[in-house]
């Protein structure tokens, strides 16, 4: 055998063995939309690893905070789920600062409805609020009244009338909730005086009533999808 035929076999041997740790499960918890309950059950109630308890499963309802919590294996701690789904105000909705108690300045509302004309289903009433919020024009009457008496009474009378040219009320058409249709709502504008400064709210009863109503609605018709998969789920009002 030539010395070109002889191979080198190193041998190491560890002095101790790093053995990997073990981990507890990671707890599963998942906000959504107002369906991530439904979702969620939809593909794993059933799931043949049984890796929902079906005994220890239950939805709690909060209808204050818009929300449906769905928990499984409620009294395993390693093991527990929770799945929180809630009605969330769409984008729109919260851009237009609607009974928030925002106050626009009204060249901002202008310029905001300006770029955001899509919401309009007029288009020729967007471009006549565009202008007159950007030339905005308001005529401040202030009376005040003063009477002293002898005796110690007197009348202190303040009076404050606007004479403007913005309009009352206009209409948008916008979904109120994530995910959900558009509403055609009536939006009023609230003018506020502050010495020069004018600052206009906008409130809408329209949209008070869209959002409790529709806040029922959907999350009955949630409850009523979950049920029908997985009818013994106890459904918990808080």
């Amino acid at each position: 055998m030539g010395t070109k035929d002889v191979q080198t076999l190193i041998i190491r041997e560890a002095e101790g063995v790093n053995e990997l740790p073990v981990l507890e499960p990671l707890k599963n918890e998942i906000n959504g939309t107002i369906d991530a309950p439904f979702r969620y059950l939809e593909k794993r109630w059933n799931a043949s690893d049984g890796q929902i308890d079906h005994c220890r499963t239950h939805i709690e309802v909060d209808r204050d905070n818009y929300s449906l919590l769905l928990i499984c294996n409620e009294t395993d701690a390693r093991n527990i789920q929770q799945i929180c789904g809630r009605i969330q105000f769409s984008k729109q909705y919260l851009d237009f600062h609607i009974n928030d108690g925002y106050q626009w300045i009204p060249e901002e509302l202008g310029q905001f409805c300006k770029l955001f004309r899509t919401y309009f289903p007029d288009k020729q009433q967007n471009m006549k609020l565009v202008s007159i919020l950007k030339g905005f024009k308001a005529k401040i009457n202030t009376d005040v009244q003063r009477d002293v008496k002898e005796n110690g009474s007197y009348t202190d009378n303040y009076s404050q009338i606007v004479d403007s040219n913005i309009p009352s009320s206009f209409h948008i058409r916008i979904p109120i909730y994530k995910g959900q249709k558009q509403e055609d709502l009536e939006v009023e504008t609230m003018a506020h005086i502050d010495g020069r400064d004018v600052t206009l709210q906008l409130i809408s009863a329209g949209a008070v009533d869209t959002i409790e109503e529709a806040r029922d609605r959907l999350i009955d018709e949630e409850i009523a999808k979950i049920l029908d998969i997985a009818p013994e789920i106890p459904i918990i009002e808080k």
